[in-house]
């Protein structure tokens, strides 16, 4: 959306609060546009990657209890052995 210099001056607030919902505008000045009303950039570059929509976050499952098992010997004396 486009917007006079002087409407942006008369509803800066109204502006702003639409820009950090999301909304860019530009900037006329005598007809010509002068700069861009844009919501922040996201911090990291996950952030921007999701917010652009080509990566994807990540759908976590909860993971299975692991089983407890009763060895016949200690987990360090397997590794001697199998270490030689």
């Amino acid at each position: 959306m486009d917007l006079g210099v002087d409407d942006l001056e008369a509803r800066l607030a109204e502006y702003l609060a639409r820009t950090a919902a999301g909304e860019t505008f530009v900037i006329i000045e005598h007809g010509h546009p002068i700069a861009h009303l844009t919501p922040p950039i996201s911090d990291t570059w996950v952030d921007r990657s999701l917010d652009e929509g080509w990566l994807l976050a990540p759908r976590r499952r909860a993971l299975s209890q692991v089983a407890r098992v009763n060895a016949s010997r200690s987990t360090l004396s397997a590794l001697r052995e199998d270490r030689g």
